[in-house]
């Protein structure tokens, strides 16, 4: 982090200073908003939830080295602290203040699937020539977006930012403090609609990213996605599989495929045609920074994914697992369903969970992701959750099995050596549980 002094601080978060007045002159090094992750010279930002409130560990956050404090409260203590209307507020505030003192190029990420694949891979082809920070796993909220940004310093050029929404006005937000550059959407779908009440809402939620955008700021989008080809914009580029796309993939053979705007094969590192589209976004951003041909084809044939996103996973008695088990949507389940179905190889299984966030119509959608698995070359399919039972009951032609918890399933005998299994469903089943189980 470049270092700023508390007085800027104070004047960032529009807030008031108490304590020892010499301490204005000081410089913080680092901001957190966790106690026990405080290092010296530190400004801690204590924010609170509905099940928590990080003001009772101020003292904690004094004694790792903390030089100074904000606080919602006036604090009885002898150390400095400065007092703000919301530490949420302030925390946003002071990251738009950090944000415009560095002198980088901000390429910014969203969609309603598919945003970290697609941040990390854009990170994988701009750091072939630049200096690049990136989203840390799922840092793409008010907090995690913020914390990001305090991690660079002057040696940053680029940064790639995810953006996430549940609601309205949570991107308006996260565009104003990033000032984006580049506005990356990488599809319409799903996700979360029971807030965003129809697709066209969803749309509207995520050109939220255009608001704060810099002045003629170029916008890289899914061209097979019919909602954002309703978008109206000065400079945008169409990425896609159809050749009505400014950049399109041809001569496609599993991991293996062509783009007009490169004039050699790329070769990915994972298979998927959900992953090409990612790639071609990311062929769009690169060659908009300069970013030589050659170099772009390896930040594609190299790049490695977040966390528990497409991650294969090798365990005893020749198992295989697809771990994909950080979040779910029908969009990205059906993606992960043709990545299994493509892999070559004669025992293929499911374990599927609960997509949520849904709203009334999640029970179709469930039963429709069963539809969709009947017309795969898949040997079991295991359906775990209330939701879940929809996708079991779609189900046909494929051997089938259903458990209520994850519980119900451990207690089961089933038998998965020599088998490729693709694990999936959204965040809150703990599906990760079963990833563990199952490597041990």
């Amino acid at each position: 982090m470049k270092k700023i002094s508390v007085k800027d601080i104070v004047s960032a978060v529009n807030g008031i200073f108490y304590g020892d007045k010499n301490i204005l002159e000081n410089y913080i090094c680092h901001v957190n908003t966790d106690s026990r992750k405080i290092a010296l010279d530190s400004l801690f930002i204590p924010l609170a939830g509905e099940k928590f409130d990080a003001h009772d560990f101020i003292e904690q956050a004094f004694t790792n080295g903390a030089i100074c404090t904000l606080s919602e409260k006036i604090l009885d203590t002898q150390k400095s602290f400065i007092k703000v209307n919301s530490t949420y507020q302030a925390l946003l505030d002071l990251a738009e203040y950090y944000r415009n003192l560095l002198n980088i190029k901000v390429v910014a990420v969203t969609g309603s699937c598919g945003k970290t694949t697609t941040k990390d891979i854009i990170a994988s082809v701009l750091s072939q020539k630049y200096n690049v920070a990136k989203s840390r796993g799922n840092f793409n909220n008010h907090v995690g977006l913020p914390l990001t940004i305090f991690e660079m310093d002057s040696d940053t050029q680029i940064a790639v930012l995810e953006m996430g929404t549940n609601h309205f006005g949570e991107i308006n937000v996260l565009s104003k403090v990033a000032r984006p550059d580049v506005c990356v959407i990488t599809n319409i779908g799903l996700a979360h609609i029971e807030n965003f009440v129809s697709q066209e809402g969803i749309l509207k939620a995520k050109s939220e990213i255009f608001n704060y955008a810099n002045d003629n700021f170029l916008a890289v989008l899914n061209g097979d996605d019919e909602y954002l080809r309703k978008l109206n914009l000065k400079n945008k580029i169409y990425c896609g599989l159809n050749d009505s796309n400014d950049i399109f993939a041809y001569d496609i053979k599993g991991q293996t495929f062509s783009v007009n705007v490169l004039p050699r094969q790329i070769n990915l590192n994972y298979p998927g045609e959900f992953m090409i589209k990612n790639s071609l976004i990311a062929v769009a951003v690169g060659k908009y920074f300069d970013v030589p041909y050659e170099k772009i084809i390896f930040g594609l044939g190299n790049f490695q994914l977040s966390n528990m996103r497409m991650e294969f996973l090798h365990a005893k008695n020749n198992l295989t697992i697809i771990n994909d088990v950080y979040n779910a949507s029908p969009t990205s389940m059906k993606s992960a369903i043709d990545v299994l179905d493509s892999i070559d190889t004669e025992n293929k299984i499911c374990i599927l969970g609960d997509m949520f966030e849904l709203g009334e119509n999640s029970p179709e959608f469930h039963f429709d992701i069963g539809n969709y698995l009947s017309t795969k070359k898949i040997n079991l399919v295991i359906c775990i959750g209330d939701l879940a039972k929809n996708i079991f009951d779609g189900i046909n032609s494929i051997e089938k099995k259903y458990y209520k918890t994850k519980e119900e399933f451990f207690n089961a005998k089933n038998n998965f050596a020599n088998a490729t299994v693709l694990i999936k469903a959204s965040r809150g089943m703990h599906f990760e549980k079963i990833v563990n189980k199952l490597m041990r």
